[in-house]
C-alpha cells in the first residue's frame, strides 16, 4: 500500500507540475507557427525594459525577506518559547495563509491609499496629507509586501526556535549574561540555518506573488505582474513563457546562491 501510494503521489506530481511546467518551457522555444526560435528569450533579456525589471524585481524581493525574517524574529520567539498572547500570535500568523496577495494589495489601498484610514486619520489630527497615496510608492510597496511576508517568517523560525536548547540559553544567564547578550550571541547564531531557510522560502513565495503590485504598484515593475499582463493583456504566450521560465531560473539561481554564501560556500 505505501508503495502504491507513493506511485500515485509521483504520477499526480508529473501530471500537475512537470506536465504544465513542460509546456511552458516548449512554447517559451517556438514562434507563433510553433517553430523553433531563440527570438522570445532574446526579446526578454535583450531589452533594457525587461532585463532591469527582473533584476528589481530578484533585489526587491530579496531585501524585503531578509528584513521580514529580521523582523519576524520578536514573534517567533515569543511563538516558539510560549508565554502571553503566544496562541494569538501564532492563530494570526496562521490566518495569514488564507489571503491571497489581492486580498493584501486590497487591504494596503484601504490603509495608506489615497483614502486610506491613516491618510484621513492623519488630516483629522494634523490637517496635513503626507501619507496620502503612500501605498503607491516603493515604500509603500514595501509595506505591502511586508504584510505577508512577516508573519509566515515568523511561523517558520517558530519551530526552530521551539526546538532550541533550554539549557544553553540558561547556561548563558547563570554566566552573567543579559538577555540582549544571550539573544545575539547564543539565539540568533543557533537560529542561523533557520533565518536562512525563512529567508529563501519567503523570498521564493514573493517571487511569485504578484498580486499586490498588481494593485499598488505604479512605477516599479514586479517581474511576474510583468508576466501576467504579456499572457493575459496582450496575448503575447511565447514572450510570457521565455519570461516566465526566466523569472523562475534567476529565481531559483539566487536562492541558491543565498545558501551557498551563508554556509560560507559549501553546500
Amino acid at each position: 500500500m505505501p508503495r502504491f501510494l507513493l506511485i500515485v503521489f509521483i504520477l499526480a506530481m508529473a501530471l500537475t507540475l512537470l506536465v504544465p511546467l513542460g509546456e511552458v518551457v516548449r512554447i517559451s522555444f517556438t514562434d507563433e507557427l510553433g517553430a523553433p526560435t531563440l527570438a522570445n528569450y532574446r526579446d526578454v533579456l535583450g531589452a533594457g525594459y525587461f532585463r532591469n525589471a527582473l533584476l528589481q524585481t530578484l533585489a526587491f524581493c530579496l531585501f524585503t525577506s531578509v528584513g521580514a525574517a529580521l523582523l519576524g524574529l520578536p514573534a517567533a520567539w515569543r511563538i516558539g518559547r510560549g508565554g502571553s498572547g503566544a496562541v494569538l500570535l501564532r492563530g494570526f500568523c496562521q490566518a495569514n495563509y488564507a489571503f491571497g496577495g489581492v486580498v493584501y494589495g486590497m487591504l494596503a489601498v484601504a490603509l495608506i491609499g489615497n483614502v486610506g484610514l491613516v491618510p484621513i486619520a492623519e488630516y483629522e489630527l494634523f490637517g496635513t496629507e503626507v501619507t496620502r497615496g503612500f501605498v503607491y510608492t516603493t515604500a509603500g510597496l514595501v509595506v505591502a509586501y511586508a504584510g505577508f511576508q512577516i508573519p509566515r517568517c515568523a511561523l517558520l523560525l517558530a519551530q526552530a526556535v521551539e526546538k532550541l536548547d533550554p539549557d544553553l540559553l540558561r547556561a548563558s544567564r547563570t554566566l552573567g549574561a543579559r538577555p540582549a547578550q544571550t539573544a545575539l550571541l547564543v539565539a540568533v547564531p543557533l537560529l542561523g540555518g533557520a533565518i536562512v531557510n525563512a529567508t529563501v522560502s519567503t523570498f521564493l513565495i514573493s517571487i511569485a506573488s504578484f498580486g499586490v503590485a498588481l494593485l499598488v504598484t505604479r512605477s516599479f515593475p514586479i517581474f511576474g505582474m510583468l508576466v501576467f499582463k504579456e499572457f493575459v493583456g496582450f496575448a503575447n504566450f511565447g514572450t510570457a513563457c521565455a519570461m516566465a521560465v526566466s523569472l523562475a531560473v534567476a529565481a531559483f539561481a539566487t536562492a541558491g546562491a543565498m545558501r551557498r554564501l551563508a554556509s560560507g560556500g559549501v553546500y
